[in-house]
């Protein structure tokens, strides 16, 4: 047995718990403790019994990492480990069980109090338990120190690694713009002017309109299957009114300003293409389908935009003849 061993502990565990195991070999050896962990002791070409053996014998401290996987095909070895560890004779060498999940523990190991490091357990205090046990006797430091150095460990853990900061920043821009183009993208009834037709809450108290407000209506056919009637209806583009649209289009001879007293229905052709046909006889097709009109609903009395992408027919009734050329 030598007079002074290089590890303070050896981490036995199983392959297929490498990657916690890892985690725990590195914040060991953050806080000073010289670590035998397999991957980063024995290199290329060295035997692995034989360097796990000069390992073993070299260490102070064996933690045994218990698991399901632990307790499986690799357990007559690890189990092989712990002889030298739990020898009551042998007072210069300590033996800690560490458990990593529910598995059963099994035979004599369950005579040992061991530190839990399973999922959803406080393990800043059981790491505590198992720094305090591994740190040789003239390292030990007092429970303040060691709560001290864990609230820096976990301080550090974002310094360390900034991508998760990173990650946190972009995940809160997206979610913003999302939220900004789910906002701009709602129904918006209030789009029709104050100035133009007659606010629904005054119609609902019974109130006589303007005088000033064309009454026009128009029967509308939507592509969901619903029908609705609209009043004081308005011609709209992108969602807001206006007094007149141009119809232009690449294939057609020239542009063409209409009125919504100009209009006697308008007709799906097919997805992107309509049809207006005009009180005076005339008709031309057209494409831009961001445009269509705005009206009160007969029955709910709101105020309600409507895009020629969503019509199948629109039937204007006007109040007078419109006006010929």
């Amino acid at each position: 047995m030598p007079d002074q061993f290089l590890f303070d502990v050896f981490l036995s565990h199983s392959s297929k718990d490498k990657k916690v195991v890892r985690a725990l070999a590195e914040r060991l050896r953050s806080d000073g403790l010289k670590v035998w962990f397999d991957e980063e002791v024995m290199g290329p070409g060295v035997s692995i019994l034989a360097g796990i053996e000069k390992g073993l014998e070299s260490s102070r401290m064996l933690v045994l990492c218990m698991s399901s996987n632990a307790f499986g095909s690799e357990w007559a070895q690890l189990e092989s480990q712990t002889f030298r560890f739990h020898d009551p004779q042998n007072k210069d060498r300590r033996f800690i069980p560490l458990r990593l999940d529910d598995a059963e523990i099994k035979g004599s190991l369950a005579q040992f109090i061991y530190i839990d490091w399973r999922p959803r357990r406080r393990r800043h205090m059981e790491y505590n338990k198992l720094l305090k046990s591994c740190r040789p006797e003239k390292q030990q430091t007092t429970t303040e120190q060691l709560e001290a150095q864990d609230r820096l460990y976990k301080d550090s853990i974002y310094r360390n690694k900034p991508w998760k900061w990173i990650l946190m920043v972009v995940s809160a821009v997206v979610v913003c713009v999302f939220a900004v183009i789910f906002w701009l993208a709602r129904p918006r009834p209030e789009l029709i002017s104050n100035s133009a037709v007659q606010s629904p809450f005054v119609a609902a108290s019974g109130a006589a309109a303007p005088v000033n407000v064309p009454s026009i209506q128009a029967v509308v056919e939507l592509t969901d299957g619903s029908r609705t009637i609209l009043k004081n209806v308005q011609l709209a583009e992108y969602g807001k009114p206006v007094d007149s649209i141009m119809l232009s289009d690449r294939g057609y001879d020239k542009s063409t300003v209409v009125t919504i007293s100009d209009i006697a229905n308008i007709r799906r052709i097919s997805e992107k293409e309509i049809e207006f046909n005009f009180t005076n006889g005339g008709r031309k097709k057209w494409r831009n389908i961001f445009a269509g009109i705005t009206g009160i609903d007969s029955e709910s009395l709101f105020n309600k935009a409507i895009t020629y992408r969503e019509i199948i027919t629109i039937v204007f009734n006007h109040p007078h003849p419109a006006p010929s050329d």
